[in-house]
């Protein structure tokens, strides 16, 4: 069984067995706006879903959070993703149960950080308090290296987009045939879907669109 995390570097690696494929895969590889990536792959009875979306289409902006607002609607965005009911319909005959849900954004995972930061504040304090007659040049040197790697981080876009890991168990795994997907409707502003696929039957990529949303598994 493979870790659900990293789908799109094994499916990467699955297609490049394949030239027609690797080139689909690298094509697909490009963030774009309006466009979004799901890999798929199934091994024996696991069955997992990727999804890289870029953040204009799911919360409407690109850069990192800068209000309050905007921090709350990329949570309730996430809470709503979680719901793989809401995007995913897998055709019943398989018998696929939704075992995990995980949302990552680079704004979440800041808030997560900072909450670990506070808690580790009172066992630390009395040791940087110690620190505190350390060279300031040194330290001051550090805080201007992190700004700039994070402006450069903003600037290219590492805080917009969403990835979204679905797990699955199928019972009935030869039984899986389609997966029809809800995106468009959740989130309009995608104007296509690059689908890659890995499974026990054939090894592919192909293109959702607004008027063709179910991929033949």
């Amino acid at each position: 069984m493979f870790k659900q995390t990293g789908l799109s570097a094994l499916i990467g690696l699955i297609f490049a067995t394949s030239p027609h494929a690797e080139e689909a895969f690298r094509q697909h590889e490009a963030h774009v706006h309006g466009s979004v990536e799901m890999n798929i792959a199934q091994d024996g009875h696991d069955f997992l879903i990727e999804i890289t979306a870029p953040g204009m289409d799911v919360v409407g902006f690109e850069h990192a959070p800068e209000t309050e607002q905007q921090h709350q609607q990329i949570e309730k965005i996430a809470k709503q993703l979680e719901n793989a009911g809401q995007l995913l319909t897998i055709n019943p005959q398989a018998d696929c149960h939704l075992e995990s849900a995980a949302v990552h954004h680079p704004a979440l995972e800041d808030e997560h950080q900072d909450e670990h930061a506070g808690h580790e504040h009172d066992s630390l304090s009395h040791k940087a308090h110690e620190d505190e007659h350390h060279d300031h040049a040194d330290h001051d040197e550090h805080d201007h290296e992190h700004e700039h790697e994070h402006e450069h981080e903003h600037e290219h876009g590492n805080h917009s987009e969403f990835s979204i890991e679905y797990s699955y168990h199928c019972e009935q795994v030869d039984q899986l045939q389609s997966l029809k997907t809800n995106w468009f409707k959740q989130f309009p502003q995608t104007s296509a879907i690059e689908a890659n696929v890995f499974t026990d039957k054939q090894q592919t990529s192909t293109e959702l669109t607004t008027q063709q949303t179910e991929i033949r598994l």
